[in-house]
């Protein structure tokens, strides 16, 4: 039975990871230890921005948007397990800047082969004075997301005509890149927001940050804009959907811990009847199941990443492991209020904080169903190897329920 005295087991499995790795680590957590936490948040969620403008730069400065963008443009050539380490860090923190997703962002300009005309936005981006962010609209994601984005030729250009919906700070970004269908294949660009005439319906979320949908009405770009053309434009469009949600899950992740430690503290200090309340057998039990739930995601988080850095990884396992997360963040995030008591329910309390975050980061980039659906479609293709345009589908209801049984699991 969970001793309380001894919470620190349940504060997460150690890595396995290389002395460079821990380096890096316990670098991202003394930054989100100076320039994150509660306060942090409280403030810049009451600010309209919900983010702070000036972090990004600090952030810049600590090379987390270089990470994945190689050495010959200037980045440190890193892969997802060090973008996780660093997501992890920020969602403990209560960060809210779009770190994740700028590090993508830089990792898809410096390897789109047509973005010959975005070197200084790509420059811009790394030092942290220009957000860029995806707006990538995945090619099978359910209908009711909307037709997506048409590009036609247009003399010297393209036109954009569609929407892509649930993007977050839609009104606060510099840049979105964003995935066009043609009748030849996929293109990426790189959309300038200011003068582009694009509309967006933005909304508020509980933990500060917006999001919303983006129109383009026939919107016409040069061809300097294009970061991946029709060759690549398929490939590294689904490349770039999947790293955000990676990143994305690795910021539950730290959401999760931070829930989790707070919550352990609590019940290894308040008293009841004469003694911790960590000790009644009621608790225990509740924190033991959170913890393992806790575990699972960080397992099947850095197996994904590790996957995708040796050249193994599926998109299946991401659908999956977005599933999982969206809701096991949740769970945790409501176990923290419930166990503080009438005072987690308190918005002076930090409890509250982690739920508000954990339910905006559970729903962005898709719900827990959405993505069982994905994994349900992705998991029935594999590539066939002797016609590699093409892919057959192997719907095999057992085959599935195994791969998903160890990814739905707290």
């Amino acid at each position: 039975m969970l001793d309380p005295k001894d919470a620190s087991n349940l504060k997460g499995m150690d890595l396995i990871l290389h002395e460079n790795q821990k380096i890096l680590r316990e670098s991202a957590r003394a930054f989100v230890k100076k320039n994150g936490g509660p306060a942090a948040f409280r403030a810049n969620s009451a600010q309209e921005v919900g983010f702070d403008r000036g972090r990004l730069e600090a952030a810049a400065a600590e090379g987390w948007f270089r990470l994945l963008v190689s050495p010959s443009r200037k980045g440190l050539g890193l892969g997802l397990t060090e973008l996780a380490l660093v997501m992890e860090a920020a969602g403990a923190g209560l960060m809210t800047e779009p770190i994740a997703e700028m590090a993508v962002s830089a990792w898809a300009i410096s390897n789109g082969r047509a973005a010959t005309g975005l070197g200084q936005v790509l420059i811009e981006l790394m030092e942290g004075k220009r957000i860029v962010i995806p707006a990538i609209r995945d090619s099978v994601f359910p209908p009711e997301h909307g037709p997506g984005i048409i590009s036609t030729n247009e003399h010297h250009g393209y036109q954009l005509t569609g929407e892509t919906p649930a993007v977050p700070i839609p009104d606060l970004v510099d840049d979105y890149l964003v995935n066009a269908e043609t009748q030849e294949g996929t293109l990426v660009f790189s959309v300038t927001r200011h003068g582009a005439g694009l509309i967006s319906e933005v909304i508020s979320r509980t933990d500060g940050i917006t999001t919303g949908k983006i129109d383009f009405p026939g919107v016409f770009l040069v061809e300097e804009a294009l970061v991946a053309g029709r060759e690549q434009g398929g490939k590294i469009a689904m490349q770039i959907y999947d790293r955000v949600l990676i990143g994305h899950v690795a910021e539950m992740l730290g959401v999760m811990t931070g829930a989790m430690e707070l919550t352990l503290d609590y019940v290894g200090t308040r008293e009841q009847f004469g003694r911790a309340i960590g000790s009644f057998h009621v608790i225990q039990h509740r924190i033991a199941d959170d913890s393992m739930g806790l575990e699972v995601t960080r397992s099947l988080l850095y197996e994904t990443c590790r996957a995708f850095d040796e050249g193994r990884g599926r998109r299946a396992m991401v659908a999956a492991l977005k599933a999982h997360a969206s809701e096991a963040v949740l769970k945790i995030a409501k176990s923290a209020i419930q166990l503080h008591g009438a005072i987690g329910f308190a918005d002076e309390h930090d409890a509250g904080l982690f739920l508000k975050r954990a339910m905006g980061l559970s729903v962005q980039y898709g719900t827990s169903s959405e993505h069982r659906r994905r994994f349900e479609y992705l998991s029935g293709e594999e590539p066939d190897d002797s016609h590699p345009s093409k892919k057959t589908k192997r719907r095999s209801k057992k085959r599935r329920r195994s791969i998903f049984s160890g990814m739905s699991g707290s």
